[in-house]
């Protein structure tokens, strides 16, 4: 407390006195009050104190837990910010892998459809193939069967030539069969006159020798030359003649024996067509065309006959009959 004033001057000293002891004893009592106070302030201060240690413990263990919380909570901030980003990140690749996602999902379902479409134009093309396939063994069936119809055609065709040639054949026989028939009848015939000939040619002959003039010098007249006769054909002379050129000839020989030596012409010519190199044929039209006086004609086939066979004696005189008779020279 602040020390008693002084006194005041003059007469009131001891008024003063007591006032002064009263006020000490007051101040001392308070004095006394403050001490216990303070006593008591210090107990509590030292109470106080050592909560307020205790606090500051417990303040420095706070402390210390929340810096630990607070690092706690930095490391999971960091930590969430962390996931954050990674979460960020993830959802960015999320949407990323839906986007490809998608865009593989349109792929796929236009690959499906491209499959489809491919299945369907495969099924299209197997078709396509099975009907190609049918259509080539229906070309093939209808080959075939065009092969098959011109084959029994040609062989048809084939059946009526070998008829028809049957036909003629048959023909030919029987005609050869008339002829051999006729020649047969002619030879007994010729056999017959050739018999009386003999003896009417021994009978004259021995007149001639008795009537026979003086010879005469003058030379031989061509004119009393004759032709050498027309020759048949037979199928055993060498060589061997076709059958319808041999026909033909005989035929025409016939007719020749008949006089008619423009249908032997005929039947000469086509059977030279059948057999162009047959040289009794050209000897016989050669020789009809000697009996008719057309020697340009006779010397062309007398001299063919000769060609083809040098052996013709018959050819050879009738060819030097008709070089001396025509004005045509040996070729």
């Amino acid at each position: 407390p602040p020390p008693p004033p002084p006194p005041p001057p003059g007469g009131s000293g001891q008024a003063s006195t007591k006032g002064w002891q009263y006020i000490t004893g007051a101040l001392a009592f308070i004095l006394l009050i403050c001490v216990v106070a303070l006593a008591i302030q210090i107990d509590a201060k030292d109470e106080v104190l050592h909560r307020i240690a205790m606090l500051t413990n417990q303040q420095v263990e706070t402390d210390s837990e929340l810096d630990a919380a607070n690092s706690s909570i930095r490391t999971l901030s960091n930590g969430k910010t962390r996931l954050l980003r990674e979460n960020q990140k993830l959802r960015n690749e999320l949407t990323e892998q839906d986007e490809e996602t998608k865009t593989q999902i349109v792929i796929a379902k236009q690959l499906r459809s491209e499959k489809e479409e491919l299945h369907n134009r495969n099924q299209e093309l197997r078709n396509e193939n099975s009907m190609l396939r049918n259509q080539s063994k229906l070309d093939a069936t209808n080959s075939s069967i065009r092969t098959l119809s011109n084959e029994k055609a040609r062989l048809l065709r084939e059946n009526q030539k070998l008829q028809n040639q049957l036909t003629e054949k048959n023909r030919e026989t029987r005609t050869q069969m008339a002829i051999v028939q006729q020649l047969r009848s002619e030879k007994e015939e010729f056999l017959s006159q050739k018999q009386k000939l003999q003896h009417e040619n021994v009978r004259l002959q021995e007149q001639l020798d008795k009537q026979r003039p003086p010879l005469d010098p003058s030379p031989i007249g061509a004119e009393q030359f004759r032709a050498a006769p027309l020759q048949k054909i037979y199928r055993n002379i060498s060589p061997e003649v076709k059958s319808n050129a041999l026909s033909k000839n005989n035929q025409g020989y016939f007719d020749f024996n008949k006089g008619k030596y423009d249908d032997a012409i005929k039947y000469f010519e086509n059977a030279i067509k059948s057999d162009p190199q047959a040289a009794v044929i050209h000897y016989n039209l050669g020789s009809t065309y000697l009996k008719m006086k057309e020697y340009t004609k006779a010397v062309n086939y007398l001299q063919k006959a000769v060609k083809f066979d040098p052996e013709f004696k018959e050819a050879h005189y009738n060819l030097a009959l008709a070089l001396g008779k025509g004005t045509v020279k040996w070729r």
